[in-house]
């Protein structure tokens, strides 16, 4: 019988398997961290004043919008379309992303 010394197999590919989890958790926050270091990078009085006057269009409408739900969804897609850069789709609820943006075609579309 051959003796060995060392890890087994199994072990090296567990310790494989936990280094690239570990690896990839650290690619993720480093990734999040790049990007909100550029919002508050490129972050102005412009895009504060958007950005506060959407939160005041958001707090309005509050859980339902009430009576003048219309009107409130209203302010908040004229709001968001001044506060769009400073107001990154990520960071929002896809039921906030969807009642927030006007429908239609971007400027980045090619068609």
């Amino acid at each position: 019988m051959l003796a060995t010394s060392g890890p087994s197999p199994a072990d090296l590919q567990r310790s494989l398997e936990e280094l690239a989890a570990r690896m990839l958790r650290q690619m993720e926050d480093l990734v999040a961290a790049r990007a909100w270091q550029g919002l508050v990078d490129g972050f102005d009085d412009a895009k504060r004043g958007a950005l506060n006057k959407y939160l005041t269009a958001v707090k309005r409408f509050g859980k339902t919008g009430g009576k003048y739900k219309d009107r409130w969804l209203r302010e908040q897609r004229e709001a968001l379309d001044e506060a769009k850069a400073p107001v990154p789709v990520w960071v929002m609820t896809v039921d906030r992303v969807l009642s927030s943006f006007r429908p239609g075609r971007s400027r980045r579309s090619t068609s």
